[in-house]
C-alpha cells in the first residue's frame, strides 16, 4: 500500500525529530516514555532504528549507535512522528472546512481557554484533511514523503488510515484497497505475533494473581516514595 515511498534520508531525520521531541529522563539521560501511547512508540522507534536501548519507562541512548542495515518500516515510523507531533501539539488537525474543532473539555484536543492554533499550512489533498504544523515537523514531514508543496502526498493517505485524526471524518472502511490490506494481514500474521494476541485475550487465573501482586509493588513503591497517603490512581479533574 505504500508505494514510491521516499528511497534513503528520512531515517536520519525521524531520529533527529524524535529524540528531541520526546520527554527527556533527566536521572538517566534518556527518554521517558510516561505510559503515554505516543511516547511509548516514539521509543520503541528509537530502540528499532539502533539508537537506544529499552529500558522499563522509555529508552537510553545506545553507545555506538547507528541505524540498522534493514531499516523499520516506513509507515510505522510516519506513524511514531505523526503521534508524537499531535502529542506534543507541535501538529494541529482542522475540521474538513478547515475551521477549528471545538473544545470537549479535558480529552479534547483543543482545551476550554487555550489559544487557538495558528491557520492551517498545510492544505487537503488526497482524501486527508487540513492541518496546521510548526516547521520542524514540515520538514520530518517533507522528508518522509508525506507532504509536498504545502500538501498532503498521495502516498501520506493510508499512513493516515492507521492514525485516522477524528476531525478529518474519514471514511476508508468500505475501500477496497483497505479490505484488501486487513485480508493479507490476516492471512500473513507471524506465528510469534499470533501467539501474542492469543496471550492477551486470553486471561487466566494465574494472569489475574501475576496483576494484583504488580499492583500492589507498584504501590507500596509509590507510597515508599511519595508517602503513606500517596496513590497510583489518576487525578480527577472537575
Amino acid at each position: 500500500m505504500a508505494a514510491n515511498i521516499p528511497a534513503a534520508g528520512w531515517a536520519a531525520d525521524v531520529v533527529d525529530f524524535l529524540s528531541r521531541n520526546l520527554p527527556r529522563n533527566d536521572e538517566e539521560d534518556g527518554w521517558d516514555h510516561m505510559f503515554l501511547t505516543a511516547y511509548q512508540i516514539g521509543c520503541e522507534a528509537l530502540v528499532a532504528l539502533g539508537q537506544a536501548d529499552e529500558t522499563s519507562r522509555g529508552t537510553i541512548p545506545r553507545k555506538n549507535a547507528r541505524l540498522p542495515d534493514e531499516l523499520p518500516r516506513w509507515d510505522d515510523l510516519c506513524v511514531s512522528v505523526l503521534r508524537l507531533a499531535a502529542q506534543q501539539r507541535l501538529l494541529f488537525y482542522r475540521l474538513p472546512d478547515g475551521s477549528v474543532p471545538l473544545a470537549t473539555g479535558d480529552w479534547g484536543i483543543y482545551r476550554i481557554g487555550a489559544p487557538p492554533p495558528p491557520p492551517p499550512n498545510i492544505a487537503a489533498a488526497n482524501g486527508l484533511g487540513p492541518a496546521f504544523a510548526t516547521s520542524e515537523v514540515l520538514t520530518v514531514l517533507r522528508a518522509l514523503g508525506l507532504l509536498t508543496e504545502g500538501r498532503w502526498t498521495e502516498i501520506a493517505e493510508t499512513v493516515f488510515w492507521r492514525d485516522w485524526p477524528e476531525e478529518w471524518e474519514m471514511d476508508f472502511n468500505s475501500d477496497p484497497r483497505f479490505s484488501d490490506a486487513v485480508e493479507q494481514a490476516l492471512a500473513t500474521i507471524p506465528a510469534d505475533i499470533r501467539a501474542e494476541m492469543d496471550k492477551l485475550v486470553t486471561i487466566t487465573n494465574t494472569d489475574v494473581t501475576a496483576a494484583v501482586k504488580r499492583s500492589a509493588s507498584a504501590a507500596e513503591e509509590t507510597r515508599a516514595k511519595y508517602g503513606p497517603n500517596a496513590s497510583n490512581r489518576p487525578t480527577r479533574h472537575s
